[in-house]
């Protein structure tokens, strides 16, 4: 089965009721995806969320993403994943210092300053150094 076929399988299966093989095959997904790649894990931490109704899992999907990765596109990508998820507000400004910390170069401002401009109510973390 390819990657993305998972989540759809999960989507079926926990529409038809069976939760017990939706979160075998998302498990199963879990451990195919990549943890440097920040898209297999907000797809499982979705996958948990919307159809398992597992906000714990969700959760997990994310921190490990976040410790599996340091460069600014990819923690803002996990806290923008946070936000949609309307998960962990803490964990989601964690995310966003850390990108700012992580910021080296001008390409990594104009990230910042994306996700700001994207998500203003954060953008009072920018000052909190």
């Amino acid at each position: 089965m390819r990657f993305s076929e998972y989540f759809v399988q999960v989507a079926l299966l926990a529409e038809k009721g069976d939760v017990v093989e939706a979160e075998r095959l998302l498990r199963e997904a879990e451990s195919y995806s990549l943890k440097s790649i920040t898209n297999h894990a907000a797809l499982c931490a979705k996958s948990w969320l919307w159809y398992l109704k597992n906000p714990d899992n969700a959760v997990r999907c994310l921190l490990e993403a976040e410790c599996n990765n340091s460069d600014v596109r990819s923690l803002l990508e996990i806290a923008e994943t946070y936000i949609e998820l309307a998960l962990h507000e803490t964990a989601c400004r964690r995310c966003i210092k850390k990108a700012i910390l992580a910021a080296t170069d001008e390409e990594d401002q104009m990230r910042i300053q994306e996700f700001f401009t994207k998500h203003s109510r954060y953008k009072k973390i920018e000052n909190e150094r």
